[in-house]
């Protein structure tokens, strides 16, 4: 099934010039709260900011997709496989982070009275991350990280 970024993208413009409120606005998310000023307006020209309406589907247990959701305004509902439900509402410390960042994804999130979303590529929202934090593509296997922890 289509991702619902894949269906509407066309249709949601950049968040920068969809009126987010901008700087200030990025700061109650938790990851973008670290970025700096020129990755932070970086990221409002890539990412999508777009309105839900109610009971859409943003995602499915299981997906593998390449976007992060962070919840401006509204509700989602998360469901878990075994049924257990959470719900998330904007402006609350769950909300702080994307949802269901999890890969392949633990919940199907469920919009409940509509919602707004910014929309963020998973590679773009870790290139801006890197740029802040000067992260390196090195990569340590299984066995080296055992040796350097063991002090070997």
């Amino acid at each position: 099934m289509a991702n619902l970024l894949d269906v509407f993208a066309a249709a949601c413009p950049p968040a920068l010039s969809a009126g987010m409120a901008g700087l200030d606005e990025l700061a109650r998310f938790a990851p973008l709260r670290a970025l700096d000023d020129e990755s932070q307006l970086a990221l409002l020209q890539v990412a999508r900011l777009t309105t839900v309406a109610d009971q859409q589907v943003l995602f499915y247990f299981q997906d593998r997709d390449d976007y992060d959701y962070f919840l401006i305004s509204g509700r989602v509902k998360l469901v878990a496989a075994d049924g257990r439900i959470h719900r998330v509402e904007a402006g609350t410390v769950m909300a702080q982070q994307p949802l269901a960042r999890l890969r392949p994804r633990q919940y199907t999130g469920v919009v409940e009275g509509g919602a707004s979303l910014l929309v963020v590529g998973r590679d773009t929202l870790q290139r801006l991350q890197c740029r802040v934090t000067a992260c390196t593509e090195e990569r340590y296997g299984v066995e080296e990280l055992a040796d350097s922890e063991l002090g070997a």
